[in-house]
């Protein structure tokens, strides 16, 4: 996975394949293309990225809304998973050693109880959170009714942990909303 970057709701997200956008009539490539590189956190120097969903508009909130709801692909979670599994290998040579790692040594125990399956699960939970909270931010910046309608049911379920997210998505879409 790659470093946050300042374009992101949250954080950046790991590589997502094109399979959760097929399952509704194909958007057009570029809507496709530009979704993708929205949920990916994919925003290079000098681009804008919120200007290009603004420029393919509207086209976006089904993928997004679709995004929301079903999560990840399987294939994108598996990737997580294993990215997260090299991580922790690589963590613990490096807490094995545990000198110059700057922690006491009631945090370096700490931090040696984690275990594979926890530190994998965090991950892919991570991911997850990352990924709807990306879709969110996309949905507030698109707009429209069906938008609207579908950050306000979100932000109305006392159940979801999205729900303080959508409530921020639905004051962003009121401060931009054009009189």
């Amino acid at each position: 996975m790659r470093p946050p970057t300042k374009c992101l709701a949250l954080a950046t997200l790991a590589a997502l394949p094109a399979a959760f956008l097929l399952a509704q009539p194909s958007p057009s490539p570029d809507v496709r293309s530009v979704a993708l590189q929205w949920l990916r956190g994919e925003c290079g120097v000098g681009e804008a990225p919120e200007a290009k969903l603004l420029q393919v508009g509207s086209a976006l909130v089904d993928p997004f809304l679709e995004a929301l709801e079903k999560g990840p692909a399987r294939d994108d979670i598996a990737e997580v998973e294993a990215s997260a599994a090299r991580r922790f290998e690589a963590r613990q040579e490096t807490l094995k050693r545990g000198e110059g790692l700057g922690l006491s040594a009631a945090d370096l125990e700490a931090a040696r109880r984690v275990t594979r399956d926890e530190y994998v699960a965090r991950a892919r939970r991570d991911f997850d959170s990352r990924y709807r909270s990306q879709a969110i931010s996309g949905i507030a910046i698109v707009g429209g009714a069906k938008a609207k309608a579908a950050l306000e049911r979100l932000a109305r379920d006392e159940s979801s942990p999205l729900r303080p997210l959508a409530a921020e998505a639905l004051a962003r879409m009121d401060k931009t909303a054009k009189p």
